[in-house]
């Protein structure tokens, strides 16, 4: 399998805890697809399923270890083709809304930060995850589980996948790149390797 790169949209509590160096896990439901299929764990805990005899893996959301995200964020271009990130220049969101680009329209070429994947576990129920894990994964406060939760349902409408139905997920463990420049980035061209 080849490593891979996607891009991921962050809460602002969670890129908050990014720049806090505090965000080191995120999580991901496994597939209806991949739940359909999946037969036990191999001796390692991960998820295989059997094809005509033969036992394989279930492929990890993100790709192999060594795979990396790239962070969506809110973000305009000037007119003179610099980048600005509304985290920075209007954290309160005072501005409106339409001053700014949609999350996710944001190109890698402008992402400030890469996530470099370093490994994955796997839970048979996202009710296993503990408080902590949900604290490296931008979920803080004096509620995190509370906090979770209500991302969760947020996120996963389909009812097998809500966290009353404890789904199967992957957590995915990153380093953290940011990218060398800071706030004010000239766009760099679209060709253009981008330097963490």
């Amino acid at each position: 399998m080849e490593r891979q790169k996607a891009p991921l949209a962050l809460s602002d509590d969670a890129l908050q805890a990014l720049e806090e160096k505090r965000l080191s896990l995120t999580i991901r439901a496994m597939t209806l697809k991949n739940h359909a299929i999946w037969s036990r764990e191999d001796d390692e805990g991960w998820p295989i399923y059997e094809d005509d005899g033969e036992w394989f893996r279930v492929d990890p959301p993100y790709g192999p270890v060594g795979s990396y995200l790239w962070v969506r964020e809110q973000y305009r271009v000037t007119d003179s083709g610099e980048v600005e990130y509304r985290r920075d220049l209007d954290p309160d969101k005072t501005s409106p809304n339409n001053s700014w680009s949609p999350i996710v329209t944001m190109p890698e070429k402008y992402a400030r930060y890469r996530l470099k994947i370093t490994g994955y576990d796997f839970r048979k129920g996202v009710q296993e995850i503990t408080t902590e894990e949900m604290k490296a994964m931008g979920f803080g406060g004096l509620t995190p589980r509370k906090t979770f939760l209500a991302y969760w349902n947020m996120r996963y409408r389909s009812k097998l996948l809500r966290w009353q139905s404890n789904p199967a997920v992957w957590i995915a463990r990153f380093t953290v790149q940011r990218r060398k420049n800071k706030k004010k980035e000239s766009a760099p061209p679209s060709n253009t390797d981008i330097q963490y």
